[in-house]
């Protein structure tokens, strides 16, 4: 999946790609950095830079980078609402 908007505050298009496995280029602004791990769990290029996202997609199709299908699902696990809503709940019982 190809994460071309200028920014995302929450990318949930980013999340439900790691949740079915398939790795993620995205803009590296707003909250698609930190949900890509900042380049661990995909590929990240400047925002407004047509010559860097064509840069990262022959990157990616060339090299074919490791991330496995699993551990995308897994990392994607942790943004799901039964893992986010317990802890919310209890961040508010303080």
């Amino acid at each position: 999946t190809i994460m071309a908007s200028k920014a995302e505050t929450f990318g949930m298009v980013t999340i439900e790609s790691m949740a079915c496995g398939t790795p993620v280029i995205g803009s590296n602004a707003g909250g698609t950095p930190e949900l890509l791990n900042f380049g661990e769990h995909g590929l990240l290029f400047e925002p407004l830079n047509s010559t860097d996202l064509c840069q990262k997609l022959i990157e990616f199709l060339e090299q074919r980078p490791a991330w496995e299908k699993k551990d995308l699902t897994n990392i994607a696990f942790q943004y799901d609402t039964s893992t986010v809503l317990p802890k919310v709940e209890k961040a508010l019982q303080l």
